[in-house]
């Protein structure tokens, strides 16, 4: 699944609101807006598209920090403010690829980014905890 496509519509009075479409025709939402500066963060959501199309849409975290430390300039309430509204966007895609498919092979999508995930069950007596007897779910990062 990749993006395709970042629509942007202005709604007067200051309405902003962001559209996200993947190549699976799966639509995310955001509203990117610094009350009486629409205009001036749809700039800035334009300059994060470049990155953005041709990008897996469910790598949310990985994109939010690109999007936040690839810039010279951090922070500030344009900045943030279009970060926000792409992160909102992205989730509508995620949650529905989370949802069509099996939970193995949503988790082994983080094996491919090289995180390490510990999964154990009840059926898995060592991998339980030993005080709650609760199935242990840990993921690692290699970060």
């Amino acid at each position: 699944m990749k993006i395709t496509k970042l629509e942007t519509f202005i709604v007067p009075p200051r309405w902003y609101f962001l559209k996200i479409t993947t190549d699976e025709g799966i639509v995310g939402w955001g509203e990117p807006v610094v009350e009486g500066r629409a205009h001036t963060v749809a700039a800035a959501v334009d300059e994060l598209s470049d990155y953005l199309i041709g990008k897996d849409p469910l790598l949310i975290e990985d994109h939010w920090q690109v999007m936040y430390r690839a810039g010279f300039y951090r922070g500030g309430p344009i900045g943030m403010s279009a970060i926000a509204g792409v992160d909102q966007a992205l989730w509508g895609p995620s949650r529905a690829n989370i949802t069509a498919c099996a939970s193995t092979r949503c988790l082994a999508a983080r094996f491919v980014t090289g995180s390490r995930c510990i999964h154990g069950s009840t059926a898995t007596a060592p991998a339980m905890s030993r005080t709650t007897r609760a199935p242990l779910w840990t993921a690692v990062s290699r970060r």
